[in-house]
């Protein structure tokens, strides 16, 4: 019969207080194991933290680097599901915005080749895309923060490819165009020199999507201002 869980543990503290730290690091690589597979990740984050300091008393580099390791993969996992879990849980569109990155961030970090992690980075964009075009929608959004979405909506149409690219940069063109006139309108030399900087990004951005009504338009701009 398998020894109980608790009956594991104090084994495993009883090889841990009179210095077997070998000893007490395999008991608790069990105790590990069998929490994890109960899916009881805060406790064997725990346990793995006494497992590693029993290894680093006895100085097992190896060993030492495997349950950094081990940490490591619970934290990006747990970090994952409570993640989604908050976008599905959650009305507001900012704080899901913030969960979808942290996802992103947890899925770039596994390095995997897995088809199910595939899916979910899948997934992930998907909804971060929706999230994005319903945050350029409301009305009290500021200019800044339009640009940021922006920017973040066209860097995830490469990977969503649905043609709609050229549109929001060409959005994304229209607000610098905005953000540069506001400033030239301030008229202070600092003001100026931004206000230009804003045109000229947006006139590279309407000469790349063929936008020659637009790009007319900002060179009369800049020729004005220059």
């Amino acid at each position: 019969m398998e020894p109980s869980l608790n009956e594991v543990i104090d084994e495993a503290n009883a090889h841990f207080e009179t210095g077997r730290y070998k000893d007490a690091a395999k008991t608790l690589k069990h105790i590990v194991d069998r929490l994890i597979k109960e899916k009881n990740y805060i406790d064997a984050v725990y346990y793995l933290y006494k497992q590693l300091i029993a290894w680093d008393a006895i100085k097992e580099r190896e060993e030492i680097a495997d349950t950094y390791f081990k940490l490591g993969m619970i934290g990006i996992q747990q970090g994952i599901q409570l993640s989604m879990q908050n976008v599905e849980s959650t009305p507001i569109l900012r704080s899901k915005l913030q969960n979808l990155n942290a996802t992103r961030k947890f899925i770039s970090k596994l390095n995997s080749q897995s088809t199910q992690l595939d899916e979910l980075n899948k997934t992930t964009t998907q909804l971060m895309y929706d999230v994005l075009q319903s945050l350029i929608d409301e009305h009290d959004i500021s200019i800044d923060e339009k640009i940021e979405f922006l920017r973040k909506i066209i860097e995830l149409s490469d990977e969503i490819d649905k043609g709609e690219k050229s549109n929001y940069e060409k959005a994304l063109a229209t607000l610098f165009k905005e953000k540069g006139t506001e400033l030239l309108n301030d008229q202070n030399e600092f003001s100026k020199e931004m206000g230009l900087s804003w045109l000229n990004k947006s006139l590279e951005i309407f000469k790349r999507t063929k936008s020659s009504k637009e790009v007319a338009e900002i060179q009369g701009l800049l020729k004005k201002y220059n």
